[in-house]
Formats: C-alpha cells, structure tokens, sequence
C-alpha cells in the first residue's frame, strides 16, 4: 500500500515539471504586459542601444547591432553618439535618440 502511496506522489510531483511556465519581465513596469514598444509595428526604427568601446561606436537598432557605415532598411548609419545615433536614406538624415519619449514628472 506504502508503495502505492510514493508511486501516486511521484507522478503528481511530475505534472510540476512538464507543465510550461509563463515568466514575466522583472523589469516591465507594473500594468504595462502586453503592450508592444512605440514604433514596432508601424516600420518605424527604434534605437534600443548604444554600445561604445574606447573608439568603437555601436548600436542596436530594432533588435540589430549596427555600426557606421552599415545599413539597415535602407538606412545607412552615418555617425553614433553616447545618446543618439544618425541615419540616412535618399538624402534625407534622420536622427533616433535615446529616450526619445517625454518624461512626467508628478510633484
């Protein structure tokens, strides 16, 4: 009977172990699962990164690391400061920056 016992726990601890678990962002604010980044679904680029090394300048733009010189979309990146990064296409420059989004602050 003892042996039925064990058995029958052992396979209920099991169903622990196969079960998929869903793992949240510890990073994400409160109240924000599920919304998608500004500019991910409409094409636009967005910088996530900036990477700098003594002289080497790199960037992660849509989820690629880029550095002067490459393209992207079309996009060739022209220059990568500490807090933006410059692009161009057909002769038009385009500048995406660091924390683009305006920030309130409530007092």
């Amino acid at each position: 009977m003892a042996k039925w016992w064990i058995l029958l726990l052992w396979m209920v601890s099991l169903t622990g172990i196969a079960a998929p678990e869903v793992l949240k962002d510890p990073t994400q604010p409160p109240g924000q699962a599920g919304i998608v980044a500004e500019g991910t679904q409409t094409g636009e680029l967005r910088l996530q990164s900036i990477i700098i090394r003594g002289s080497a300048h790199e960037a992660i733009i849509d989820g690629q690391q880029v550095r002067v010189g490459d393209e992207l979309q079309g996009y060739k990146v022209l220059q990568i400061d500490p807090m933006s990064v410059t692009l161009s296409k057909a002769g038009k420059e385009r500048v995406l920056r660091m924390y683009d989004s305006k920030i309130k602050i409530r007092r």
